[in-house]
């Protein structure tokens, strides 16, 4: 499959089952390594379960295990209702979607990094053009948690609610001591007639941390996660 054939495919993939959406993402990240001439090697099946690739990213060999992101049942039935009723009824648990790949992928990811190289989950999202795997909100708050703020509330109802600090609430898939085989988490971005680009958002916990030379690779751009001035977590590409 060419690359041109592969865009082509991406944009007819809601007759797509889920086994074929898989194996449509593998294969745009397949594109994905001829087109920017990255050294890319199936793993082939054994009685383990191991990721679905190695890389080399510049210097750094990299496991990676590629998924499709889907729409929840939650998703398309909000949307079949918007359709049914005309009244807005927009549910995008991207996020949630994002959780659930990178527990199911860890395993694999961890057994074929054993310790002495990166990984990587490269995600394909796809769907209505609300649901989607961006780094900033799916992405970040899938690895971080979902943005929170302290709320203090008055006894004397008179007073107004007082907001305290901003801090990163539950639902954290990456800690100290967590998920730590993971290196980063990685938006596979296919759009018509452009280069297919991956986005790299890096955990901050890693094992192993994929290196700064990273950026300097055509259409591949790497992001850590911090707190800007206004005291939210933010993406910040390099």
């Amino acid at each position: 499959m060419d690359f041109a054939q592969a865009l082509h495919m991406s944009n007819t993939e809601a007759d797509l089952s889920a086994d074929e959406l898989g194996r449509l993402a593998e294969k745009l990240f397949e594109v994905f390594c001829e087109q920017e001439e990255i050294p890319c090697q199936r793993i082939p099946e054994g009685k383990r379960k191991t990721a679905d690739y190695l890389i080399q990213l510049g210097e750094q060999e990299v496991a990676v295990e590629v998924k499709a992101v889907t729409e929840s049942d939650e998703f398309r039935r909000a949307q079949e209702e918007q359709e049914r009723t005309g009244k807005p009824q927009v549910y995008d648990k991207s996020e949630g979607a994002v959780k659930n790949r990178i527990k199911d992928s860890y395993a694999q990811i961890k057994a074929s990094s054993e310790g002495k190289r990166a990984g990587l989950l490269v995600l394909y999202g796809h769907g209505h053009a609300y649901f989607d795997v961006d780094p900033h909100d799916a992405i970040r708050i899938a690895m971080r948690g979902i943005d929170a703020v302290e709320v203090l509330v008055p006894n004397d109802r008179r007073h107004s609610l007082q907001f305290g600090n901003k801090f990163q609430g539950s639902g954290k898939s990456v800690t100290p001591s967590t998920n730590r085989a993971l290196s980063g988490v990685a938006r596979l971005s296919v759009q018509y007639e452009r280069p297919i680009r991956l986005e790299i958002v890096r955990n901050p916990h890693a094992r192993i941390r994929l290196g700064d030379e990273i950026n300097g690779l055509s259409n591949v751009l790497l992001g850590d996660i911090g707190k800007a001035s206004d005291g939210w977590d933010y993406v910040f590409w390099k």
